[in-house]
């Protein structure tokens, strides 16, 4: 049976002491000489020493260098590759890795927030050193909870109405009202918006745009679509929502929709023979581009790596600086105006 050796082993054969051993792990070579960090990388090699988690910190001192990443679901199957979710987790894997950091993600629902706010605390006290929430609202105590306890975290996405928290978020807002607007200026009235649930903080930002675009032109409420597209059974309500609009004598002349919606909506085009642009002008909203699709959509186009990669290297910088001048951000989303979309008199 293969020997295993300790933190101990290690720190006596190298003469050193188990902090400076616990610093190795954690990659602070800067705190030793060149010739420890190699005397050390080489015992560990030859006793194929595997460290425990507990050796890696020591103490609640000194952390493993590990960022969690908070989120409700996870959904992949969207029906196009490059989902915001699978970016936004890749991104933060990368960056860790390239910046010496571990990371472990946290599934949670709405039904069990004290016993989450333990476990999160106890994490938070032992071996994360910091925390990225994705997609929270104003109602969620979870980022309120680190704000007063002084935990590091970051928030990717904005709440509506709500700016006393920190966040790095893409400007949803803006990108639904350009392309309500750019829907007006080239002659629709009847403009169907396709959104997340208003349990997303992004559905409900979409939501508020749409309400404002409505009321400033005095058009038809009729047009909203919120829903779920991660299943082939709610796809099907959507297409059945979509096709009572069609077929109601009050059919919308444009559709705006989410990057998520994007294979229900064409699943709707093929099925009724509906053609774009002729027959429906469509907008997609924060689309992964390019979109792999026989259409050149118009969209607004995600830039979730450039928030991922902002909102983890300024959580780095809150970690590392106490009293770091945090400021938060809405990074503007491009626009391209494609060939899915034609002017109407």
């Amino acid at each position: 049976m293969k020997e295993k050796y300790t933190i101990s082993d290690v720190a006596a054969r190298a003469g050193v002491s188990k902090s400076t051993i616990s610093n190795y792990l954690n990659g602070r070579f800067h705190v030793m000489s060149e010739e420890t960090r190699q005397k050390i990388g080489q015992i560990i090699q030859e006793l194929d020493y595997v460290p425990a988690l507990s050796a890696q910190r020591l103490s609640s001192k000194s952390k493993a260098r590990t960022i969690c990443l908070i989120a409700y679901d996870l959904h992949f199957d969207y029906g196009y590759e490059n989902h915001i979710v699978g970016q936004t987790i890749t991104t933060v894997g990368r960056l860790a890795r390239k910046n010496n950091y571990h990371t472990i993600m946290y599934l949670r629902d709405d039904k069990t927030v004290k016993r989450e706010m333990e476990y999160l605390k106890g994490m938070a006290h032992s071996f994360a050193e910091g925390f990225i929430c994705f997609d929270l609202k104003e109602s969620d105590e979870l980022f309120q909870y680190f704000e007063k306890e002084n935990i590091p975290y970051i928030c990717i996405g904005k709440i509506a109405g709500y700016d006393n928290y920190k966040y790095i978020a893409s400007d949803h807002g803006g990108d639904t009202k350009r392309a309500l607007e750019y829907c007006y200026g080239m002659g629709h009235r009847n403009v169907c918006l396709i959104t997340e649930s208003s349990r997303s903080a992004t559905g409900e930002i979409r939501k508020i745009e749409y309400d404002r675009f409505i009321e400033k032109y005095g058009l038809d409420y009729y047009y909203l679509i919120e829903h779920a597209y991660s299943q082939d059974e709610i796809w099907e309500d959507g297409i059945n929502l979509l096709g009572g609009m069609w077929f109601s004598g009050k059919r919308p002349t444009a559709l705006v929709l989410t990057f998520q919606a994007l294979k229900m909506v064409e699943v709707f085009l093929e099925r009724f023979r509906i053609s774009i642009p002729e027959d429906l002008s469509v907008v997609l909203l924060n689309a992964t581009y390019p979109v792999k699709s026989k259409y050149k959509y118009t969209c607004g186009i995600s830039r979730i790596n450039e928030v991922v990669e902002e909102a983890f290297y300024t959580l780095e910088k809150i970690i590392d600086e106490k009293d770091y001048p945090f400021e938060s951000k809405l990074l503007k989303l491009g626009f391209d105006p494609g060939e899915t979309i034609k002017k109407i008199n």
